[in-house]
C-alpha cells in the first residue's frame, strides 16, 4: 500500500499515474472532509488535495491502493487533552503513555492501551453479570412452564418441557461493546508490541465468553449505570472514542486494515461543550440543541448557554474549526440566525487558534469573536475568563443594570 503524507489544512500536490484515482476515491467517500483543486495546464499545477479537519490514517479503497496519513496542526498531546475532556475521561490516569504518541498512530495506540488496561482490570474483577429472560426446552421443569408451546412440541414428538426462566449471564451488551471495540482494533496495524499483546489477551478472554455483536459509536451513549456497573462508564467512553476513530471503515467498505481517524471539527465541538460545562458552573450548557422550523427543517446549534434558574437561552456559541483568522460572511449569517431564532442578544464564534477579539453588531445581535489556542493550556483559562466576564455583563443587563 502506498502512503501519502499530508498536513492538516495544507495543500499537497498529487502526482503520478494514480492521482486521478485518488481524487475519485476522495470525492466518492470523503468529500466533506477534503478539498480538491483541479490541475491547471497553463501553470503546470497538478491535482491538489487538503484535509479540512480529518487527521489520522485513512486507506482510500476504490481503484487506488493508497492510504492518507494526515498529521494534525496541533500537538498530539493537545489532541489527547481534547479527547480526555470531550469523552469525559478526566478521571482516568493515562498521561504516562503520551511520550510514545509522537505521531497520530502513537496517539491511537495510547487510547487503545488505556482501553485494554481498563478492560483487563474489569476482567480480573469479574465481568458484570445480570439476569436475562430465557425460553428453552428442558428435560426438567425450571421457572415457569409454557404449556401451549410444550403441547405443540409434544405433538411433533418432543419429550421436553418448554420453560420461561431467568439466566444469570455476562453475555450482555455492556460487555459485548468491549468485545466489538477490541475486534475492530485488531484489524489496525499497531506498532507497539505491548499494546498488541494486551489487545490479544483481552480479546481472547472476551471472545471465549461473549457473542460478537456489531455496535455503532452511538451505542456507547445513554447507557444505564448503577452500583454494579458504574465503572463501565469510562470504559464505554473509551470505546466510543476508539469506534469514532475507526468509523471511516464503514464508509470505505471492506479493507485489510481499519482506518483510524480523528474528526477534529467534531472533536472541537464536543470538547468546547464539555469544557464550558465544567468551567462555567453558573450557567447551563446545552450542546447540539436543535432549532426546528418545520418537519424537514432542523438546525443543530453547537452550544446554547442558558440561565440556570429559568432555562432561558442567553447566548449561542458556534465553533469554527477552520483555517481562518476571522469570521466570514457565512459564519456571521449562521450564528446570527441561531441567536435570532432562540431570542439571544449575544453570540460567539469560537476558533481553535488566536484571533482578534472583536464585537460586531448585526441588528439586535452582538457577535463576538474569540480564539482558544489548543496547544497552550493557559489560553483555555483566558478564554474562560473572557466568556465569564461577558456573560456576567449579559446577566447584569437582564437584571436591569447597565447593559453591555
Amino acid at each position: 500500500m502506498n502512503v501519502l503524507g499530508l498536513d492538516e489544512w495544507q495543500w499537497a500536490p498529487l502526482t503520478g499515474p494514480d492521482a486521478t484515482a485518488i481524487v475519485s476515491a476522495v470525492r466518492a467517500r470523503h468529500a466533506r472532509q477534503f478539498e480538491v483543486a483541479p490541475p491547471d495546464p497553463l501553470s503546470g499545477t497538478p491535482w491538489r488535495l487538503r484535509s479540512t479537519g480529518l487527521v489520522g490514517f485513512l486507506p482510500l479503497g476504490g481503484d487506488t491502493d493508497t492510504a492518507l496519513r494526515i498529521a494534525p496542526k496541533v500537538p498530539i498531546t493537545s489532541i489527547l487533552a481534547l479527547i480526555e475532556r470531550a469523552y469525559d475521561l478526566d478521571s482516568l490516569r493515562w498521561h504516562g503513555g503520551v511520550d510514545a504518541a509522537a505521531t497520530i498512530e502513537g496517539l491511537f495506540e495510547v487510547v487503545v492501551s488505556l482501553l485494554c488496561h481498563q478492560i483487563g482490570a474489569r476482567i480480573r474483577q469479574g465481568l458484570y453479570r445480570a439476569y436475562v429472560d430465557e425460553r428453552d426446552e428442558l428435560q426438567v421443569a425450571r421457572g415457569r412452564l409454557a404449556p401451549r408451546e410444550t403441547i405443540a412440541r409434544s405433538l411433533r414428538g418432543s419429550v421436553g418441557l418448554v420453560c420461561d426462566f431467568e439466566e444469570l449471564t455476562d453475555d450482555l451488551d455492556d460487555n459485548r461493546l468491549l468485545l466489538w471495540t477490541l475486534d475492530r482494533v485488531r484489524r489496525v496495524a499497531l506498532g507497539r508490541a505491548d499494546v498488541r499483546r494486551a489487545l490479544r489477551e483481552q480479546h481472547r478472554t472476551l471472545a471465549a465468553a461473549l457473542t460478537l455483536t456489531p455496535f455503532t459509536p452511538a451505542a456507547c451513549v445513554g447507557r444505564f449505570y448503577h452500583r454494579l456497573n458504574a465503572d463501565y462508564r469510562p470504559i464505554h467512553a473509551l470505546c466510543r472514542a476508539v469506534l469514532d476513530a475507526c468509523s471511516a471503515a464503514t464508509a470505505a467498505g471492506p479493507t485489510e486494515t481499519v482506518p483510524f481517524t480523528v474528526n477534529m471539527p467534531r472533536l472541537f465541538e464536543r470538547f468546547v461543550a464539555r469544557w464550558l460545562a465544567a468551567e462555567l458552573p453558573g450557567w447551563s450548557i446545552d450542546a447540539q440543541h436543535r432549532i426546528t422550523l418545520a418537519d424537514d427543517l432542523a438546525y443543530p446549534v453547537d452550544v446554547v448557554i442558558r440561565d440556570q434558574v429559568d432555562g432561558r437561552p442567553v447566548a449561542v456559541i458556534d465553533t469554527k474549526y477552520k483555517d481562518h483568522d476571522g469570521p466570514s460572511p457565512s459564519d456571521l449569517q449562521q450564528v446570527v440566525f441561531y441567536a435570532t431564532a432562540l431570542g439571544c442578544a449575544d453570540a460567539w464564534l469560537l476558533y481553535p487558534r488566536p484571533v482578534p477579539a472583536r464585537t460586531i453588531r448585526v441588528g439586535p445581535v452582538r457577535v463576538h469573536t474569540l480564539g482558544i489556542e489548543l496547544g497552550v493550556a493557559q489560553a483555555w483559562s483566558r478564554c474562560r475568563d473572557v466568556l465569564a466576564c461577558e456573560l456576567g455583563k449579559v446577566e447584569l443587563s437582564a437584571r436591569g443594570g447597565q447593559a453591555p
